[in-house]
């Protein structure tokens, strides 16, 4: 493994978890639950060889919200271990939503040629982590050898012409704020839009757990946009898990109508 000597290599300080941002970001919290300061998530490869993701994580119950684990990230891990490699072969893998990057470090260590995304304050703490797993930051060049890339994505916000096209997005309980969802679910849009205009199809994957108040929310106004196959919840449990996960997988609908509009918050949530 190799580490890159040209990318950042913050300490974990209070500013790696934006604690310092109250008052400024809309993504700024505070949690009760009790968290470590690291967390990891081990595997078998389909060799049999023994891999780890250990991660830093905001354990001071304040800062970005991105800036912890959260549960469904653990089951995410768990499902992607479990893929043949060719999953991933010849594909370009965008998770959103990264925050400490535990879910796309581990597709990473499968095989993902995966560029890591989150607001800024985040990324700090996103190539902070990919290092102290081995990968190498490289903007611009994710590969299937141990690359990857971060950048800021910021949900709703027209996505930059130098946006690469991507054919795999992947993310875990990417939020519990109604308001987030209709800039999310245009993000995830736009991205399948410009994967269609480049003669191909972009697959979400997203993982929620199925008791979070705004998975039914989310599920309801991507329905607009997006065909969605029935959750897959089969070998989805992960040993630390307190509550079922689903696996929503969501493809651009094919009706053009559709696949133009915007979401919209339901009336009743309104």
């Amino acid at each position: 493994q190799q580490l890159s000597m040209d990318a950042p290599q913050p300490s974990a300080s209070a500013d790696i978890f934006g604690v310092r941002q109250e008052g400024v970001s809309d993504t700024f919290g505070r949690w009760r639950a009790q968290i470590p300061p690291t967390t990891e998530f081990s595997w078998a490869s389909p060799g049999g060889t023994p891999q780890r993701v250990e991660i830093i994580q905001n354990s001071t119950g304040v800062g970005e919200l991105g800036s912890r684990v959260w549960s469904a990230s653990y089951t995410a891990c768990d499902w992607v271990a479990r893929q043949p490699p060719e999953i991933w072969r010849g594909k370009r893998v965008l998770e959103l939503g990264s925050g400490t990057g535990l879910l796309g470090i581990t597709a990473a260590k499968c095989g993902a040629a995966i560029s890591l995304s989150d607001k800024a304050a985040l990324l700090p703490l996103l190539e902070h982590n990919a290092i102290k797993n081995g990968l190498v930051v490289a903007p611009g060049s994710p590969s299937e050898t141990g690359a990857v890339d971060a950048f800021e994505v910021f949900w709703g916000v027209e996505l930059p012409d130098a946006t690469p096209v991507f054919d795999l997005v992947i993310g875990a309980d990417l939020t519990y704020e109604l308001e987030s969802l209709a800039p999310l679910i245009e993000t995830l849009a736009a991205l399948a839009r410009k994967t269609r205009a480049a003669g191909r199809e972009l697959e979400a994957l997203i993982f929620y757990g199925r008791e979070r108040a705004m998975a039914p929310v989310f599920l309801e106004m991507s329905a607009a946009i997006f065909d969605i196959e029935p959750p897959d919840t089969s070998h989805l449990l992960h040993e630390d898990e307190v509550y079922p996960v689903g696996l929503w997988r969501m493809r651009l609908a094919a009706d053009p109508v559709r696949a133009s509009a915007h979401p919209v918050i339901p009336m009743e949530w309104r």
